[in-house]
């Protein structure tokens, strides 16, 4: 059958059998790239909204030290802690919901 085939049709049944699984491969390809870059963005994104969550344990753990060392509060580390809260609920209103 292949043999009755003009040689035009023959070279485009033998391209077509060649592109449909190139095509195919590329298209698998490039869904596994954009998969990786896809958890990529949200591994930075996690980043950004957990680096304020650490600054305001760490100034929490100060005005823990205080009050308990001295029974009062610094008013240097209650700011941090205020500054602290404040850049979580900034990161929480940018990728919050996306976390």
């Amino acid at each position: 059958m292949f043999e009755r085939l003009r040689k035009n049709r023959q070279t485009l049944m033998i391209l077509g059998a060649m592109i449909v699984p190139t095509v195919v491969s590329l298209g698998i390809i490039w869904r596994q790239g954009q998969a990786g870059i896809d958890f990529a963005d949200s591994e930075r994104a996690g980043i950004r909204y957990q680096s304020p969550l650490m600054d305001a344990l760490h100034a929490l753990g100060h005005v823990e030290r205080d009050l308990l060392a001295t029974g009062t509060r610094n008013d240097e580390h209650a700011k941090a802690v205020e500054k602290a809260f404040a850049a979580v609920k900034a990161e929480h209103a940018t990728d919050g919901e996306s976390l």
